[in-house]
């Protein structure tokens, strides 16, 4: 949004000053905003596809808690790998993950895999099932535990199914 308003307002001030026309300016201002917008999210859906295609991280989908409107707090590593969404929205989230990751070719979501093999994606639900007591706090130290015990064996799991790609490529992961 911010690329929009700097291409629009520059390009009405050159092109005013060029024509001293306020509708010239003002039009096109307006065309190459809209042009810079389409190009910014272009750039975006790429860098996000390039992402997707790259990961070999577990994601993890985590409920805003419902009575607070308040997001879980974790550790700067492992907050990169989660995606905060209220929880009606988790299994969606889930499902929409999956098909990105599909859709991107990421390797860890070939046809021919098990899907034990493929990359983790991991919804949490706040006070649901034998954790239906639970506060907030409790909550939080179990996601924060589950997401590394999850990242723990994934990790073991990588290394162990082909050790050489994995010393070449775990040290390169932006978290």
């Amino acid at each position: 949004m911010r690329t929009l308003i700097i291409a629009t307002l520059t390009a009405t001030g050159w092109t005013f000053y060029a024509t001293r026309n306020f509708d010239v300016s003002g039009f096109a201002g307006l065309v190459i905003g809209v042009l810079s917008f389409i190009i910014s999210e272009i750039v975006k859906r790429g860098k996000r596809e390039a992402y997707l295609r790259e990961c070999i991280e577990p994601q993890f989908i985590i409920p805003i808690n419902p009575d607070t409107g308040e997001r879980l707090r974790l550790p700067d590593k492992l907050a990169n790998l989660a995606h905060h969404v209220p929880t009606r929205k988790i299994r969606r989230v889930e499902k929409e993950l999956r098909i990105a990751f599909e859709k991107s070719k990421n390797p860890f979501f070939a046809d021919d895999l098990e899907p034990t093999n493929q990359l983790p994606i991991v919804g949490f639900r706040y006070q649901s099932g034998e954790r239906v007591n639970e506060t907030w706090e409790e909550f939080t130290q179990y996601v924060i535990d589950r997401i590394r015990d999850t990242r723990a064996k994934w990790h073991k799991d990588m290394k162990e199914a082909n050790e050489d790609w994995y010393e070449d490529r775990h040290h390169h992961i932006e978290v």
